[in-house]
């Protein structure tokens, strides 16, 4: 019997795994085609003529160069260490936050339904809906993607929290959301989630 329970426990964790990689790649494909495109619009003034980004040794003026959003620009810092001033790399950078995003809502509506497909059904249409163009496709558009990442994780360990799994999670909640409120406005929405 414990045999059984533990071939169809992996069958499941492997289905599982297969629809939230299904889902999450699909996130990856939806946004090739963004990877070729040019700085446009804002990304001229929150990338191309922010000079905070030119030195990664100075991470004051990092994250003073725009008090509202921080670790967006923290992010653009990364970027421009890791692929100079091209676009491409920032790019790529929002195309794998979007991925990352579409796994943590696969885990998320898992955790909440304790249904795969479901699971599968919600992160494959926040995957794929046009509603997410502009923060996926514009690197200005960083901000949601970013900020999107924080509010998931936040709601992820606020879960653990209400479920009493310990203080460190009501901790790692506030923490996350403070993450969020440096990286969007709109995460002042948090605690009514």
């Amino acid at each position: 019997q414990t045999a059984r329970d533990h071939a169809a426990a992996w069958r499941f964790d492997l289905r599982a795994s297969s629809l939230c990689g299904a889902a999450t790649l699909l996130a990856g494909l939806v946004y090739l085609n963004a990877l070729h495109n040019p700085f446009v619009y804002d990304d001229y003034h929150t990338v191309v003529a922010n000079a905070s980004l030119r030195d990664a040794a100075n991470p004051r003026g990092i994250i003073l160069h725009d008090v509202t959003r921080p670790l967006v620009n923290v992010s653009y810092a990364v970027d421009h260490a890791l692929w100079g001033g091209k676009p491409l790399g920032y790019h790529v950078t929002n195309v794998l936050l979007h991925m990352l995003n579409v796994l943590r809502l696969f885990r998320l509506a898992g955790r909440l339904t304790e249904d795969r497909l479901v699971a599968f059904a919600a992160a494959s249409l926040f995957a794929v809906h046009p509603m997410m163009t502009e923060a996926v496709g514009y690197i200005s558009g960083r901000s949601e993607v970013l900020g999107t990442t924080w509010v998931l994780l936040a709601v992820m360990c606020g879960l653990r929290w209400m479920q009493g799994d310990g203080g460190t999670w009501a901790m790692l909640t506030v923490g996350l959301w403070g993450a969020a409120l440096a990286t969007k406005e709109t995460a002042a929405m948090f605690p009514f989630l």
